[in-house]
């Protein structure tokens, strides 16, 4: 069943009245919610889970939600780095620093310094790579991309692209080229806030980047991510919204490996004002997530602070970034502009060091 299917069947500002509203849910909801056993949690004890009523239970759901992630996954973070391609895009996002409206510093590498990048994130221990690019068909055509996994792949045996959407059969060729997952967040689940936000290009269809993932999968590849970025529309929908959505997936491609990314918003060029999202609000979303999806993956980006990053990982992250950069041929250190501005600007080292204070370990 298609995941815009189960979308239908829910009003976003419904269930964003239901979730925040001191009527919504109850404590015996959420109590409810977290005696279900394992796996067994069902889109209603989700959606108590991420109420308003359960934020004074945190505590609870960070207990259950630490002992499930590591009776699942063990003490080991896995470590990835991005490596930006390209910043060159000819979509408008109001709130990114690549959006085509923006006069900023842009490059587009050849595969050569691609490979020179590879080098540098391989000797410091990544065997887990992220490439990544804007939304320009032309600058970065799906030949440009194959070409760069072909020429990355056996230095990274896990090669995953954050790219625009493509069709089954352009996922079919990556695949062949040595692309083994593929990284598309939906932004924001609400359509209305979704038509506000993305102004122009190809990324203002909605429903051809929704159903990007299971193209991707029907094309054989199998490790996906799905997310949401917070602070787009009411947060606590959204995050629903994209655990639905993995929860779909999984259903539909049962061979899946599912994680999950739920990136708050950050500062960058042409975007300065940036909604307020709690910490604890923002730890309760991961932790509900966890507890609905108990062996998804879930994803922290540099966009966090260390000690928020260290304080997810030791409770429910399963995957981390580190030491990155988040413009293209910034590893060689090229004059070329952010995405975003990073939360965390710690070393690899100085993330593995943190990790093993809290009994993790970075597994390259």
């Amino acid at each position: 069943m298609s995941f815009n299917t189960i979308l239908e069947r829910y009003d976003f500002d419904e269930v964003s009245r239901r979730l925040s509203s001191a009527d919504g849910f109850t404590d015996a909801d959420v109590e409810r919610a977290l005696d279900a056993g394992s796996g067994d949690r069902r889109p209603e004890d989700f959606l108590a889970l991420l109420s308003a009523a359960a934020l004074p239970r945190l505590p609870d759901l960070e207990a259950r939600a630490r002992a499930l992630t590591r009776e699942t996954f063990g003490q080991d973070i896995e470590m990835f780095a991005p490596l930006y391609l390209s910043n060159t895009c000819k979509t408008t996002c109001t709130y990114c620093g690549f959006a085509y409206k923006n006069d900023i510093k842009r490059k587009t590498l050849a595969i050569d310094e691609a490979v020179a990048e590879g080098h540098i994130l391989h000797a410091r221990g990544f065997r887990r790579l992220l490439l990544l690019t804007g939304e320009d068909y032309v600058a970065t055509p799906v030949a440009y991309l194959a070409d760069a996994c072909r020429a990355l792949a056996g230095m990274f045996p896990s090669l995953k692209l954050e790219v625009y959407p493509l069709g089954e059969s352009d996922y079919e060729g990556l695949r062949a080229a040595g692309a083994t997952g593929i990284v598309c967040y939906q932004e924001t689940y609400d359509r209305r806030r979704y038509r506000e936000v993305h102004l122009r290009g190809m990324k203002r269809k909605y429903d051809h980047r929704l159903d990007c993932l299971d193209r991707a999968a029907r094309a054989g590849i199998l490790e996906l991510s799905t997310g949401a970025l917070l602070g787009l529309s009411n947060p606590r929908t959204d995050t629903f919204f994209a655990g639905m959505h993995a929860h779909s997936l999984l259903q539909s491609h049962p061979g899946a490996k599912l994680s999950i990314s739920l990136p708050r918003l950050r500062p960058a060029a042409g975007f300065e004002d940036v909604p307020l999202l709690p910490d604890p609000v923002y730890v309760q979303m991961f932790l509900a997530t966890r507890l609905f999806l108990p062996r998804a993956g879930l994803i922290l980006s540099t966009r966090e602070p260390h000690a928020m990053r260290m304080h997810l990982a030791s409770l429910c992250i399963t995957t981390m970034s580190a030491g990155v950069s988040v413009a293209p041929g910034g590893y060689s250190g090229a004059d070329t502009t952010e995405q975003f501005s990073l939360g965390d600007h710690s070393t690899t080292a100085e993330v593995a060091e943190s990790l093993k204070t809290h009994g993790l370990h970075a597994s390259f």
